[in-house]
């Protein structure tokens, strides 16, 4: 039954829908990004996971404005969809619990400031991957399921490709191994890969910016344009991130800021083309997000890493006319 304040917002949203996602990812994210400091918030550690919370506006956005849509909100609470929900929202607290010693230093014990901030993070985390679930293909062969392994692996690959070759010439990059042996190094990768795509961004991000807006502009736009519309709103969106000191700039601020821009940007452009080579499968580009997110932890990243990036974001940009079969949701 659809509520008569909910009747006249609905038709005002549906026609602004890219505005409207926008403004309330950008309102939403940089309330928990920019607020927290300004209040001079002491804890760090609470701080951490407010972060992380605003980093999920993208897919709680897509969200809400799926539900928006009456007839997808009936799809959706179809049968058991709500033993569904909390069973999601169980799993991500349960990996969260998991991962934690192996992919961050973050305490068990946190304030209660903390554990708001995690009880939220998991309501969030568990949410948007119940929508996830409810509309990814699963790969039916073994073939399927390694072009899924090569989406997690392929960015670190080239990562490391071009710290290889810039260590001919100078050994200032580094790779950084943690303590503990091949078999604490292996537990690692593995909790820092699934804590990130849960809590870093992949989770938060790619159901918003790939799975909505960037498939929204792809009805209107080329490939090119819609790239480089959601690269430059991403890049932006993120920036605070630089300001508050999350992502704090080694050398000059706006150096930092424009190497970022540009890496998101590039960033931005593989996680597009994979999107639509999937055929708007998110899955896959969850799984590069990730790899991206945890490649920086382990392997410095050179000019010629960040090179290579661009050469290959220009290539697919260039190359990349409409997908034949793709349909844009």
């Amino acid at each position: 039954m659809e509520s008569s304040s909910e009747a006249e917002i609905r038709p005002t949203v549906q026609r602004y829908t890219a505005p409207v996602f926008i403004l309330g990812t950008f309102l939403f994210a940089w309330s928990f990004w920019l607020l927290p400091r300004w209040l001079n918030l002491q804890d760090a550690v609470a701080l951490r996971h407010w972060v992380a919370f605003g980093s999920f506006a993208p897919a709680l956005m897509a969200l809400a404005l799926r539900f928006m849509d009456r007839q997808a909100r009936q799809r959706w609470i179809q049968g058991r969809w709500l033993e569904d929900l909390l069973l999601s929202i169980l799993a991500v607290a349960a990996l969260y619990f998991i991962c934690l010693p192996y992919a961050s230093s973050t305490p068990f014990q946190v304030s209660m400031l903390g554990w708001g901030a995690r009880v939220l993070l998991f309501v969030a985390g568990g949410a948007v991957l119940w929508m996830v679930l409810r509309r990814v293909t699963l790969p039916q062969t073994v073939q399927g399921w390694l072009i899924w392994i090569v989406a997690a692996l392929a960015y670190p690959l080239l990562m490391l490709a071009g710290w290889g070759i810039w260590t001919l010439w100078t050994d200032s990059a580094q790779i950084h191994f943690p303590e503990g042996g091949a078999g604490n190094f292996g537990l690692t990768l593995l909790a820092s890969f699934v804590y990130l795509f849960l809590f870093g961004g992949a989770l938060g991000s790619e159901p918003g910016w790939r799975g909505w807006y960037f498939s929204h502009l792809l009805k209107h736009h080329p490939f090119w344009a819609a790239v480089l519309i959601t690269g430059g709103l991403e890049a932006l969106w993120m920036a605070p991130l630089v300001f508050n000191g999350v992502n704090p700039a080694v050398g000059s601020l706006w150096q930092e800021l424009a190497v970022r821009s540009l890496t998101i940007l590039t960033h931005a452009v593989l996680l597009g083309w994979v999107y639509v080579r999937f055929q708007g499968n998110l899955f896959p580009v969850m799984l590069l997000r990730a790899g991206m997110l945890m490649t920086p932890l382990f392997i410095d990243v050179t000019p010629v890493s960040l090179g290579l990036l661009v050469v290959l974001a220009a290539g697919l940009t260039v190359s990349t006319r409409r997908i034949p079969g793709f349909q844009p949701e």
